[in-house]
């Protein structure tokens, strides 16, 4: 029998670098014994908890993050079609994600909103696509769900755990955080998430002394930094 190691991934649809990671991470040999613990959250949250610009509010990075996501797509052999406009409200499908995150149809019900916004290029703010996915999941009672998914509890137990996820210091989606508390961010790190688990991390092999780099000085010498360069500009 495989045991399996948890690893939480938090995500937003909203997110193609979120997609991706979902799909190669479905795609892993179940020999490689890992146990995906999917957390949606909302990705505006992180934003704002940060102080961050999303990819989105600056053009030149929007303009970036397509040409990007189309590279990783095509190498990985993952269908992609953009979706009809972009940033889009996720709320809906978050909600209705976390109505049925302890169902047998969760791991569908992602996959599913996933490809209907990324792979085939439809509007997962909409109730009817929302609904569609549930019921190609077969979830059972997909009015419930829709009608939760509108109430207050699963907005604010989204809410929660989007706020829960900065306090573990999730900044971002996609991001994998395993059960010792080890955080990797982006669609590229799923090799390293393996090699953690499997005691190959290669900040073993690496000669610094890493608890001395993080407690080097940063913020303020940053700020004094912009501040300089304001004077120059």
């Amino acid at each position: 029998m495989t045991n399996y190691r948890s690893v939480k991934f938090f995500f937003d649809f909203v997110s193609p670098y979120a997609y991706m990671s979902w799909t190669r991470a479905k795609r892993l040999d179940p020999g490689a014994g890992i146990a995906f613990d999917p957390k949606p959250i909302l990705f505006a949250g992180l934003l704002q908890r940060w102080g961050q610009l999303g990819p989105a509010e600056i053009a030149p990075k929007r303009q970036f993050v397509f040409r990007d996501t189309l590279r990783r797509a095509v190498e990985a052999d993952i269908p992609l079609r953009f979706p009809p406009s972009h940033p889009f409200a996720p709320l809906l499908p978050l909600r209705a994600t976390t109505a049925v995150l302890n169902t047998p149809e969760r791991d569908a019900v992602i996959t599913n909103l996933f490809e209907a916004c990324w792979a085939e290029s439809r509007d997962i703010s909409q109730p009817e696509t929302v609904r569609g996915a549930l019921e190609a999941a077969g979830v059972p009672d997909v009015e419930a769900v829709m009608k939760a998914s509108a109430g207050r509890q699963l907005k604010t137990e989204l809410k929660a755990n989007t706020t829960a996820a900065t306090e573990q210091g999730v900044f971002g989606v996609p991001t994998w955080v395993t059960q010792d508390g080890e955080l990797f961010w982006g669609d590229d790190q799923l090799p390293s998430v393996i090699r953690h688990l499997n005691g190959e991390d290669l900040l073993l092999q690496a000669d610094v002394d890493m608890q001395q780099v993080l407690n080097r000085p940063g913020k303020d010498r940053f700020h004094t930094t912009l501040k300089m360069g304001e004077n120059v500009i």
